[in-house]
C-alpha cells in the first residue's frame, strides 16, 4: 500500500497539487489516502519522474505476506548470475523461468544469491526481489543487482569522486574488500526491493 498522506507531507504538496500532477481530481487523492490505494502504473511513473525512486519506494508499505495478495514473478535462473541478465530482463528467456510468489510490491523478477558477501542482510541462498531501474536516478549506498558484461553482482554501490568511468561495489560482509566496476561494462541496474530466506521476509 502507498502512504499518500505521509508522502505529501515529506515533499510539501497539497492534495490539490498532487491531483494536478497525477491528472485526477482532489476527491480521487482523498480516496486514495483513505484507502491507501496504490498509484496506477502511469501515476507511479509520474511520481518517480518528479521525486525519484528512493522517495517513492519509501512510502510503499509491504504488509505481512499472509494478509496480502502475492504476485507470481519469474525467478531468474542461477546461470544468469554467471552471465548477463539482459536477455532474461528483456523477456527472451522468461517463458522458461519458474515463477515464485513475491511478498514485495513492485518487483519484476526474483534472483537467488550465493555466498556470504552480503551477510548479515542477505544470507547465502536468499531470494532477492528486484526491479529494473529505467531512469537516471541511482540510489547510491543501496543494495543493487548490477548487470555487467562480465556477469551479475549484488553489492552496495557508491560513486567514485573525480570520475564517472567507474563505480565502487562494496560487500556488507567486512571480510570482502570493495572493488571497482567500469561503467562502460554496465548493462543495467536492478533495485533490490526486498529479500527472503526460506519463509522469512528480510
Amino acid at each position: 500500500m502507498f502512504q499518500y498522506k505521509a508522502f505529501r507531507k515529506e515533499v510539501g504538496i497539497s492534495q490539490i497539487e498532487l491531483a494536478k500532477l497525477l491528472g485526477c481530481g482532489q476527491s480521487n487523492v482523498s480516496t486514495m489516502e483513505k484507502l491507501s490505494k496504490d498509484p496506477e502504473q502511469d501515476q507511479d511513473k509520474i511520481l518517480r519522474g518528479k521525486f525519484g525512486d528512493e522517495i517513492i519506494d519509501k512510502y510503499y508499505i509491504v504488509e505481512e505476506s499472509s494478509t496480502i495478495d502475492q504476485d507470481y514473478i519469474p525467478l531468474l535462473p542461477v546461470e544468469a548470475m554467471a552471465g548477463t541478465l539482459q536477455g532474461f530482463s528483456e523477456g527472451v528467456e522468461l517463458v522458461n523461468c519458474r515463477k515464485i510468489k513475491s511478498p514485495v510490491k513492485g518487483a519484476d523478477w526474483a534472483i537467488q544469491i550465493s555466498g556470504d558477501s552480503m551477510e548479515p542482510d542477505y544470507r547465502n541462498g536468499s531470494y532477492l526481489y528486484i526491479r529494473k531501474m529505467r531512469g537516471a536516478f541511482i540510489p547510491w549506498g543501496h543494495t543493487m543487482v548490477v548487470d555487467t558484461y562480465d556477469g551479475v553482482v549484488v553489492k552496495n554501490i557508491f560513486p567514485i569522486e573525480g570520475t564517472e568511468d567507474y563505480i565502487e561495489a562494496r560487500s556488507i560482509n567486512p571480510k570482502y574488500p570493495p572493488f571497482k566496476i567500469e561503467t562502460s561494462s554496465i548493462l543495467g541496474f536492478y533495485r533490490v526491493l526486498g529479500g527472503s530466506f526460506i519463509n522469512s521476509t528480510i
